[in-house]
């Protein structure tokens, strides 16, 4: 069939885990922390200024707020997603564009859902999911596998509960830490009390 395929895409949160020499996915390119399509998935700010300027206005008016006002509360609330290590400030589309719809500057990513693997993960390990922010972490642990994967850091990452806040030449290690106040209140919220729920006393 791959003769019929000039480009095919392949998104979702974790690294496709069946390819082998003999597949016709064996030569799939992985352009998931590249600079050059790192804003794909996402609204960036400039876009968000320019193409959506009369949503920012008619959010800040029904909220009896100014433009300014608005555009730093979006920010806080839905901005801070770094897909690589030169990335730019990404606004997640979904909650975004509810809060348009909506005209509120509600929590709108975690109703969603809280990915049971994530939770299963958690559980199987002594991992502090009260520090989050600051934590550091390897190209290596970004590349596992999911049905591979033993470590939460690099899950926590592809669910969209850390992202990339900063990257150590030196070292070769991300800093990664919570993306916005959404996600903040989210993990308290809901992920939390989702992980106590699986837990046995």
């Amino acid at each position: 069939m791959g003769q019929y395929l000039r480009f095919l895409f392949i998104t979702g949160i974790s690294k496709f885990s069946q390819l082998s020499i003999f597949s016709e996915l064996n030569n799939l390119k992985n352009i998931s922390m590249h600079d050059d399509f790192s804003a794909l998935c996402g609204i960036t700010e400039q876009e968000l200024l320019t193409d959506l300027k009369p949503d920012i206005e008619r959010m800040a008016k029904a909220n009896n707020g100014t433009y300014e006002e608005a555009c730093a509360h979006l920010k806080r609330q839905y901005d801070g997603y770094h897909f690589s290590k030169n990335c730019a400030d990404i606004y997640n589309p979904f909650s975004l564009f509810n809060a348009f719809d909506a005209k509120e500057y509600k929590n709108f990513w975690f109703s969603t859902g809280t990915p049971t693997f994530l939770i299963d993960i958690l559980q199987r390990t002594d991992f502090d999911v009260q520090s989050l922010d600051g934590l550091t972490a390897t190209d290596e642990q970004f590349d596992a596998p999911t049905d591979h994967i033993v470590d939460p850091i690099p899950v926590l990452y592809q669910s969209g509960y850390l992202t990339i806040k900063g990257y150590d030449p030196a070292f070769r290690l991300y800093r990664l830490a919570y993306p916005n106040g959404e996600v903040r209140y989210g993990f308290t919220e809901s992920l939390l009390p989702a992980l106590n729920k699986h837990i046995i006393w």
